[in-house]
C-alpha cells in the first residue's frame, strides 16, 4: 500500500477549497442576479437577463427561449441568439422529449448526430441543453442551449442553468400575474370612467380613494384632484350632509341606503339626484369603506316616462290589432263559405251571410273612425259641433246599432220622458254611448242585464251605463280616461279588453 505524501493532501484541499470558494462565489453571483429578475416585471427585461446570465454562467455558442402561446397551443420561439430562425425550423425535437423533460423539471442533455437533420449547425454544436421554465402551476416554456461537448456535459454548468432556469420560470409567471393585474386595473377604471352614474369611494377614514369623472360632473368639482381628502372637505357642504346622513343610517340598519335630493351647481338649475351608500367589504368580510353612487334622476325620470309610454303604446297597438281582426276574421270567414259552400241557388243563406259581412264592414269602419278620431285628438284637429239633441234618440241610435249583439243579454233601458235636451254632438256622443255600451256587452256574462239610466241632478244629466260583469277595482278608476291605460284582469276577463273608449271618452266628455 502507498502512501501519499502530505504535499499531494495538501494540494488536493487548497484546490478543493479553492473550487468550493469558486462554486459559492458563482453562486452568489446568481443569487443576486436572481433576485433582480424576480424584482422585474418587464417581459423583455426578464428574457434579456435571463439569457445574459445563461451566457456568463455555460458560455453557449447560441440558444433558443421557447415559451408556450394560448393562441397557437404550442411552444413558439420568442427569443434566440446565435441560431437563425431556419435553422431553428429545420430543428426537429420529438415532443415526447420535451414532455419528458418539463415532466421531470429539470435539465437534459441530448447528443445530436452531426450528420443528424436535427443538427442545426453540423460539426459545431454536437449536444443541446433543454431547460424547462416552469411556473408554480403549470409548464411555461424552455431553454435550447447548443454548446460544445465539454461544456454540455459539466454538471455544475447544469446546475446553474436549471437554477436560472426556475427563478425566470417565477419571475415570467409574475410578470404574467401582474400585467393581468394591470389590465384587470385598467378594465375596471376604464368601467367606472365609463358608467353613466357618479361613483365615489372612501375609506374608513372617510377618505376619497376612488371617483370616476360623472361623479365631478354631477357634483359641479372643478377637477377629479380630491383623492386623499375627506369627503367633508372635498365635496359640497349639502351633498356631505346627506352623506353623512346615508352613514350614520346604514351604520344603524346594517345595509345599503338610498335617498334622494337636489344639487344645485353654481350658476345652474338643482340636479334632482339619487344617492346609494353602500358598505365597502373585502373578501375576508372586514370593512373597509364606503361605495357612494349618484344617479342624475332628472334623466332617469324622463325615460322611465318614455318607457312606460311606450309600452302602453305597444299595448294599445296590440289590442287595436286584435280588434281589427276580429271583424275581418268574420268577413273572410263569410265569404270564403260564400264561394265555396252556399249554394248559387240558396239566396236565402246568401243573404244572412252577406248581412253579417255588412255588420262586421260596419264595425270595422266604426274603430277606424275611432282610430282616426284619437289621432285628430292627439293632433289637436278634434271638431265638435255642439246642437240639442235628446238623450233618449241618442240611445235609440245605439240599440239599433248594436241589436244583433243584444240578443243574448237583457237590455234596460230608463230615460225619464221629460229629460231636458243635451247640447252636444250628436255623432260624438252615438260614439261614446256605443263605444260603453259595446263594453258592457263583452264584459256581461250570457243572460246578464244590461242597464242604461239617466236623470237629473241639479242642472246636470247623469247617465249610467251598468252591467253584471267583474268590474273594476277602486284602484284602477282614477286611471279609467288615461290613454293606453289596461286594466290587469287577465285571469278572469277575456284577453283583449278594449281601450278606444277610454281614449275617446274624456275628450268626447
Amino acid at each position: 500500500m502507498r502512501i501519499k505524501p502530505v504535499e499531494e493532501d495538501v494540494f488536493f484541499l487548497q484546490k478543493t477549497i479553492s473550487d468550493l470558494r469558486e462554486e459559492v462565489e458563482q453562486l452568489s453571483v446568481l443569487q443576486d442576479m436572481s433576485r433582480q429578475i424576480i424584482s422585474i416585471y418587464d417581459f423583455d427585461q426578464i428574457v434579456n437577463m435571463f439569457l445574459e446570465m445563461v451566457q456568463q454562467t455555460t458560455e453557449y455558442n447560441s440558444c433558443a427561449l421557447y415559451l408556450w402561446d394560448e393562441n397557437l397551443s404550442s411552444y413558439q420561439p420568442v427569443r434566440f441568439q446565435g441560431i437563425s430562425g431556419k435553422d431553428l425550423k429545420n430543428l426537429k425535437l420529438e415532443d415526447e422529449i420535451i414532455e419528458w423533460v418539463l415532466k421531470e423539471g429539470r435539465c437534459t442533455n441530448i447528443f445530436l448526430n452531426k450528420s443528424s437533420p436535427k443538427c442545426p449547425n453540423k460539426g459545431e454544436n454536437d449536444f443541446v441543453t433543454i431547460a424547462p421554465l416552469q411556473g408554480v402551476k403549470r409548464d411555461l416554456g424552455f431553454l435550447l442551449v447548443f454548446s460544445d461537448p465539454a461544456i454540455s456535459l459539466y454538471q455544475a454548468n447544469t446546475k446553474h442553468l436549471s437554477f436560472l432556469a426556475g427563478q425566470t420560470g417565477v419571475a415570467l409567471e409574475n410578470q404574467d400575474l401582474y400585467s393581468k393585474l394591470n389590465r384587470s386595473r385598467e378594465y375596471v377604471h376604464n368601467i367606472l370612467e365609463g358608467i353613466s352614474n357618479g361613483i365615489i369611494a372612501v375609506d374608513t377614514a372617510d377618505r376619497i380613494t376612488h371617483v370616476n369623472k360623472n361623479a365631478t360632473a354631477m357634483l359641479g368639482l372643478p377637477s377629479a384632484d380630491i383623492i386623499g381628502l375627506t369627503y367633508k372637505k372635498a365635496l359640497p357642504p349639502d351633498v356631505a350632509k346627506v352623506i353623512d346622513s346615508a352613514k350614520r343610517k346604514t351604520a344603524r340598519n346594517g345595509c345599503a341606503f338610498e335617498t334622494q335630493f337636489e344639487h344645485v351647481v353654481v350658476g345652474d338649475d338643482p340636479i334632482p339626484l339619487a344617492m346609494a351608500f353602500s358598505p365597502f367589504i373585502d373578501h375576508e368580510g372586514h370593512h373597509v369603506g364606503a361605495i357612494i353612487v349618484l344617479r342624475d334622476m332628472s334623466a332617469s325620470q324622463e325615460l322611465e316616462r318614455l318607457r312606460e309610454l311606450d309600452a302602453m303604446k305597444s299595448e294599445f297597438v296590440s289590442n287595436v290589432s286584435h280588434e281589427l281582426r276580429s271583424p275581418l276574421t268574420g268577413i273572410k270567414s263569410y265569404v270564403e263559405a260564400l264561394l265555396e259552400q252556399v249554394d248559387p241557388d240558396d239566396t236565402r243563406t246568401q243573404r244572412e251571410f252577406l248581412t253579417v259581412v255588412d255588420r262586421e264592414t260596419d264595425r270595422l269602419a266604426a274603430l277606424i273612425n275611432d282610430l282616426l278620431d284619437i289621432s285628430r285628438i292627439e293632433s289637436g284637429r278634434f271638431e265638435i259641433e255642439l246642437r240639442a239633441v235628446a238623450l233618449s234618440g241618442i240611445i235609440d241610435a245605439v240599440l239599433r246599432d248594436l241589436e244583433s249583439r243584444t240578443a243574448k243579454h237583457k237590455v234596460v233601458v230608463d230615460i225619464p220622458s221629460d229629460l231636458p235636451n243635451l247640447w252636444a254632438d250628436t255623432d260624438k256622443m252615438i260614439q261614446l254611448f256605443l263605444n260603453l255600451t259595446d263594453n258592457a256587452i263583452k264584459f256581461s256574462p250570457e243572460g246578464g242585464e244590461i242597464a242604461i239610466r239617466a236623470r237629473m241632478e241639479g242642472k246636470m244629466i247623469k247617465c249610467d251605463i251598468s252591467d253584471q260583469g267583474l268590474g273594476m277595482a277602486k284602484k284602477e278608476i282614477p286611471h279609467i280616461f288615461e290613454k293606453f291605460y289596461r286594466v290587469d284582469n287577465s285571469d278572469t276577463y277575456p284577453k283583449f279588453t278594449t281601450v278606444i273608449v277610454k281614449s275617446l271618452g274624456k275628450p268626447i266628455c
